[in-house]
């Protein structure tokens, strides 16, 4: 049974009843929780209307409709946020530091609401279970995310919507199991689930003496599953050595997230189904593993009041995560915030308005099996149809690092398309660069032995030394050289300041006084003339008496 109601003149007046045909309600440590309705059809509620949830337990709180979909022939179907969703549409504005006790930190905070009743804030600070201090810093941050961080470890909020105005509160959880139990591996709709994401049984540090790290205390239990982290210069040891202990105790063990039937926990443990409630810690002994966890419920699914009224479905894990980090990170990364996690806005553009005109986006994507690293990064620009992506890939298991970035221009005024590609591959054997665009490609690839360099022009400036150069053809303007090898040598104009080898022999230029004619009468001397050509050498002159009436070729 679900009550519709709106925030009217400082009162949550019902307008009607709404009778789902099945609801379904996540109720979560780690906010926002969630329900979903399925209405019959003639009945709907209107998008950003209050809705008060009612389980077999009770009231679960004013939810509001973030989502509806009518057919107005068939069942409708409703999904519903948690009232707490209402502060995401504020931010703190400006830039700053909100310090004090967390009471005071979080009566700040709700100062910036902007949902108001009968002119005074929607929610207002309720019972606070801690009077640590707490310090904030703010750039435009969104009033939920701030809210959400601000929490420390250890507490939950706590939410009172029985009267206007709500009240937010802090709940210190349980650091004791209060009941223990075991899973059995034939019990129905039971999942767990294990990751190593936070886990972690050894520290290395170039700060620790040795052997260099510390160990966990489940090093023995889980084996080693090794992180490093680097000191600033001025930490003291000690410091370092507690910082690094109380790490690992922290992480000791892989997260295991378990899903189960209130029912069959009820039958193990002996405690009632209403005492299941989100936050408390179940010491859990799971069969497969040899181990016992301390489980906190993180989350408790329940059905409608008079469909399921015994089906409740429970989340349990050792390690609290929430998806609020990630938000967190996102809208600082695509905003600039400081600290912020809702996209629902609060003055803000969303991340798809900031985003309309130019798309941008990166991924990461780690493969610890094989050793791989891998980040894409890309840009669409709508207006000017461009696209261009990087991708850098690690390959540990081959000891590779490759680069590739690659971009395409689509002008469609001009007709113009073209495309670009670069990319560089390093292993321990060799180096790979390649840059092609338009269908031209020029590449360096090098090895230990030789480099190659591949392309239509290769144009070197300044000044070249070769130890040894072999060419097929090459044309020089102006070429000096200490030794020059060439199967042919064809020039226009040959200089050589000291000698000409040719096969073997010292040439050079010479003037000869060469007969050319000569009669065989005694006495007459022989016509000469004198020519210039290339002689060698290569002995003694050769002598020889003309005898009369002899013939000498020449």
């Amino acid at each position: 049974m679900t009550r519709l109601a709106r925030v009217l003149d400082g009162n949550m007046r019902e307008l009607r009843r709404l009778h789902p045909t099945q609801q379904s309600v996540d109720d979560r440590v780690t906010p926002l929780s969630t329900a979903s309705l399925t209405l019959p059809e003639g009945e709907h509620a209107a998008f950003h209307d209050w809705v008060e949830v009612f389980t077999q337990n009770g009231s679960a709180g004013v939810y509001r409709v973030s989502g509806a979909s009518d057919t107005y022939t068939d069942k409708a179907s409703v999904e519903l946020e948690h009232g707490i969703c209402a502060l995401g549409d504020a931010i703190i504005p400006g830039e700053g530091t909100i310090s004090g006790t967390l009471s005071d930190v979080l009566s700040a905070m709700l100062g910036y609401q902007v949902v108001q009743v009968g002119g005074a804030p929607l929610w207002a600070l309720g019972s606070v279970e801690t009077d640590e201090q707490a310090s904030f810093e703010h750039k435009g941050t969104n009033l939920l995310s701030a809210v959400l961080e601000i929490v420390p470890d250890g507490y939950m909020l706590t939410f009172d919507q029985s009267a206007l105005p709500w009240r937010l509160g802090v709940a210190k959880m349980a650091t004791t199991a209060e009941c223990e139990g075991r899973l059995s591996r034939n019990l129905r709709g039971v999942t767990v689930t294990v990751d190593d994401e936070d886990f972690c049984t050894r520290i290395y540090c170039d700060k620790l003496p040795a052997p260099g790290y510390i160990d966990g205390p489940t090093v023995g239990t889980w084996g080693i599953k090794a992180k490093t982290i680097t000191a600033q210069e001025n930490v003291t040891q000690e410091s370092l050595v507690s910082y690094i202990t109380q790490y690992l105790e922290d992480h000791k063990n892989p997260r295991v997230s378990i899903e189960c039937d209130a029912e069959d926990l009820s039958a193990i443990t002996g405690e009632r189904i209403d005492r299941m409630e989100k936050g408390r810690l179940f010491r859990l002994a799971l069969p497969d593993y040899g181990v016992a966890m301390e489980e906190r419920i993180l989350a408790v699914r329940t059905g409608s009041a008079y469909d399921e009224p015994d089906h409740v479905r429970l989340t349990l894990a050792n390690s609290i995560r929430d998806t609020a980090d990630t938000l967190v990170y996102l809208d600082n990364v695509l905003t600039g915030g400081a600290s912020s996690s809702s996209a629902r806005g609060g003055g803000r553009k969303s991340v798809q308005e900031e985003l309309t005109d130019v798309q941008r986006w990166a991924t990461i994507r780690i493969d610890e099996a094989n050793a791989k690293i891998n980040l894409n990064a890309g840009e669409i620009n709508k207006i000017e149809g461009r696209v261009s992506q990087a991708e850098i890939d690690i390959d540990g298991a081959n000891a590779a690092i490759a680069l590739k970035a690659s971009q395409t221009d689509v002008d469609a005024l001009g007709n113009r398309v073209s495309s670009a590609e670069s990319s560089i591959k390093v292993n321990a054997d060799n180096i790979e660069l390649k840059v092609s665009k338009n269908g031209v490609i020029s590449a360096i690839n090098q090895t230990a032995e030789s480099v190659k360099i591949s392309a239509s022009k290769i144009n070197l400036e300044g000044y070249v030394t070769a130890s040894e150069l072999s060419a097929l053809e090459a044309n020089f303007g102006n070429l000096t050289s200490g030794t020059t090898q060439a199967s042919h040598l064809y020039t226009q104009n040959l200089t050589a300041t000291n000698t000409v080898r040719l096969m073997g022999h010292t040439c050079q230029w010479s003037t000869i006084p060469v007969v050319t004619e000569f009669t065989q009468a005694l006495g007459e001397s022989a016509t000469a003339t004198e020519y210039t050509i290339m002689t060698y050498s290569v002995g003694d002159p050769v002598t020889h008496d003309v005898g009369i009436g002899e013939t000498i070729t020449f």
